[in-house]
């Protein structure tokens, strides 16, 4: 009689073989079966299961540090420094929340860029974050800004966050010793791209909760920072463009925006000259500066231009006329959330998008009305997802 083979079964399949319940051959960096079906292939079981934690991180909600229960489950935790109960030591916690931050970026947070260049995020961009450790805390930074937008619980998003503005803070120091010294074809990929990344956190974290309501500023002050990295990218470009566009992250110059919403419905002419011919009127001194904004925006919301950086570009008169509060002005910056929620469906974007529109509205509903700004108001809240 023939002996029986034995049966070995692999729990260490990718996610979504097992979720389908079929037999994945566990390649890498994708299994044959997502290969096939053109799907995401992630193995988030074979990193989380030492951890007992969720795709969520829940050990990472409590407080920017890990907690010691969470901790305790790893073997390393004494053997870098540990007290023999196996309480982790400060190095420890921050080795462990390092590693899942970093895992977080290979798997999610660096798709969260145009697809054609996701593969410069997961590749290249962690390549040079090894050589330069202001890159590395700006990924670590915008990694923690993902998880507090993607958890529901306010707490841990407030954890999240807190651990962003520590990370933010060591890439900006970083980042200012650099730019003191030079800018060189060896350093180049890493202070662009660490500039970009500092670009989405001014974007997005303004518009997450943190442990200091009290002392949060308007979203308009705080997201005019942005502003002051588009310059700051403008500089660096302008420094060693040559380097840049031949180089390994060329395919990042020149990338579009997703035409998600029909040039009719976007195309901002017929809602905001409107706004600006009934609200604010000719012979006003701001007529003129609405309409150079109007312009500019229409330039930059065709499909081919980077919108992003429209706030930098919308000229000096109107960024005054909106951190003096001018209701028109933050209809428009409204209307500019609309465009960077429909960007080429990028978590960050989404996000921010929404929020932007969502905290504007909230605020120019508190202000004197006209059929023209509550119009306004109802598309760009529509646009978003948002109940009118």
């Amino acid at each position: 009689m023939p002996q029986k083979r034995p049966h070995t079964k692999s729990r260490l399949g990718c996610d979504r073989c097992r979720k389908r319940r079929v037999k994945c051959d566990e390649k890498e960096p994708r299994c044959t079966n997502c290969t096939a079906r053109h799907e995401q292939c992630q193995y988030l079981r074979r990193f989380h299961s030492p951890l007992k934690s969720s795709a969520a991180y829940p050990h990472l909600d409590a407080s920017p540090a890990l907690s010691s229960s969470s901790s305790q489950d790893m073997p390393l935790a004494s053997s870098i420094g540990g007290h023999a109960t196996g309480t982790p030591s400060p190095r420890s916690q921050t080795r462990v929340r390092e590693l899942e931050l970093m895992h977080h970026w290979s798997t999610k947070t660096c798709e969260g860029f145009w697809q054609s260049n996701v593969e410069i995020f997961r590749v290249h961009v962690t390549q040079e974050a090894f050589r330069h450790s202001y890159l590395m805390d700006a990924i670590f930074a915008l990694t923690s800004l993902h998880l507090a937008c993607e958890t529901g619980d306010a707490k841990a998003s407030c954890a999240h966050v807190g651990t962003a503005l520590e990370y933010q803070n060591q890439t900006l120091s970083g980042l200012r010793k650099t730019l003191d010294s030079n800018i060189t074809p060896s350093n180049c990929d890493a202070v662009f791209v660490t500039s970009v990344l500092m670009l989405v956190c001014a974007i997005v974290s303004p518009l997450l909760p943190t442990n200091f309501q009290d002392h949060r500023r308007p979203t308009t002050e705080a997201m005019l920072k942005v502003v002051d990295f588009i310059n700051a990218i403008t500089s660096i470009v302008d420094l060693s463009r040559p380097w840049l566009l031949n180089g390994p992250i060329s395919g990042m110059f020149g990338t579009v925006r997703d035409k998600s919403l029909s040039a009719e419905s976007l195309l901002p002419a017929q809602r905001l000259r409107t706004l600006n011919d009934t609200y604010v009127g000719v012979e006003d001194r701001r007529y003129a500066t609405f309409e150079t904004a109007i312009q500019t925006l229409e330039t930059f919301s065709s499909w081919d231009r980077p919108i992003m950086v429209w706030p930098a570009k919308v000229g000096p008169k109107f960024l005054a006329e909106l951190r003096r509060g001018d209701v028109v002005a933050k209809a428009f910056f409204m209307y500019w959330g609309v465009l960077i929620a429909h960007l080429d469906d990028m978590w960050w974007s989404r996000f921010s998008g929404k929020a932007l529109v969502e905290d504007l509205s909230s605020a120019l509903a508190l202000t004197e009305r006209s059929n023209a700004l509550d119009e306004l108001t109802r598309f760009c809240r529509r646009q978003v997802g948002l109940s009118e």
